[in-house]
């Protein structure tokens, strides 16, 4: 991983590009139910993350399917 700025003193979990976080369920799960009419799994059955998606419409659409 060491093209992808990787390399650190702790080497066995991750490739050092992310963060870990506390997610804040309450919040996230009031926008799941108001903007798509969904339910969320209980706190620690799911996860979260950001997508960069071109601009291209067309190209974007497997992207945004997840």
């Amino acid at each position: 991983m060491e093209h992808r700025g990787a390399c650190g003193a702790e080497e066995e979990t991750g490739d050092g590009a992310g963060i870990l976080t506390a997610l804040p369920y309450e919040f996230l799960d009031r926008i799941a139910q108001d903007e798509l009419q969904a339910q969320l799994p209980r706190p620690g059955k799911f996860g979260a993350g950001w997508f960069f998606c071109r601009a291209n419409k067309t190209s974007a659409k497997p992207a945004r399917g997840l």
